[in-house]
Formats: C-alpha cells, sequence, structure tokens
C-alpha cells in the first residue's frame, strides 16, 4: 500500500523542482490518491489491481499540460522568453479538447505497459520461482 502514492507524489515535487509550476505536483498528487484508490478497489496483491493502479498513475503526465490552459499568460510569457513567440503562440493555441485525448493516451499506455510487464513477470521469474 502507498507504492504508487509516493512514487507519484515524488515524481510531481520533482518536476516542478525542475521547473514546472505548482500545478504539476496539485495534480500529480491527485493522480497518485485515485490510483491508490483504484488499486486497493482491484486488490493490492493482485495483477488486476497492479495494472490498474499503475494505468491510472501514468495519468500524472498529463499535468505537464495543464498550466497551458490554467496559466496561459505566464506560459506563454516563459516560452516566448525560451524559445521564441512564433512557437509560445502555437502552444497557447492548443484547443481545451486535447486534454481528454491526452487522458485516454495515457491511461491506454499505461495498461499496455502493465499487461507488457505482468507478461514479462509471469515469463521470467515466475519460471524461475522468484514469484
Amino acid at each position: 500500500p502507498f507504492a504508487l502514492f509516493i512514487f507519484t507524489a515524488i515524481l510531481g515535487f520533482f518536476m516542478m523542482l525542475m521547473g514546472q509550476s505548482a500545478v504539476m505536483p496539485i495534480h500529480t498528487l491527485i493522480i497518485a490518491v485515485l490510483a491508490e484508490l483504484v488499486r486497493k478497489a482491484f486488490g493490492y496483491k493482485t495483477v488486476k489491481g497492479s495494472i490498474a493502479g499503475y494505468a491510472v498513475m501514468s495519468l500524472w503526465t498529463c499535468g505537464d499540460f495543464w498550466p497551458i490552459f490554467i496559466l496561459k499568460d505566464q506560459y506563454y510569457a516563459l516560452t516566448e522568453k525560451m524559445i521564441g513567440a512564433e512557437y509560445a503562440t502555437q502552444l497557447v493555441s492548443l484547443p481545451i479538447w486535447i486534454m481528454p485525448i491526452l487522458y485516454v493516451s495515457a491511461l491506454a499506455g499505461g495498461i499496455l505497459g502493465g499487461l507488457l510487464g505482468a507478461k514479462v513477470l509471469k515469463k521470467h521469474f515466475a519460471k524461475a520461482g522468484l514469484v
């Protein structure tokens, strides 16, 4: 219990230390709580619970995009200074409907990654008698 929460929370705070806005750790903490709740609902010691929890945990990466919509002016100023006005204009003109696509893609990637991990675990470690 709480392994996903700790790992995900640490990621969010490291991202903020590396220059992300405060939106990132807040988003990451919300995702960490959801991941733990999903993992608990499916069972901490089940493969389904691990895959489902990992899939929800994968949603933390979507937090990178929220500042574009929430802190548009600040994000534009920072991006313009670092990369240029043309790129900044294109970036802040992203439509908000891109967010559900990002969340679904991240969730699907998390599920596929979890399934792959379970298959590798079963193939190599279970055969060797380590699990």
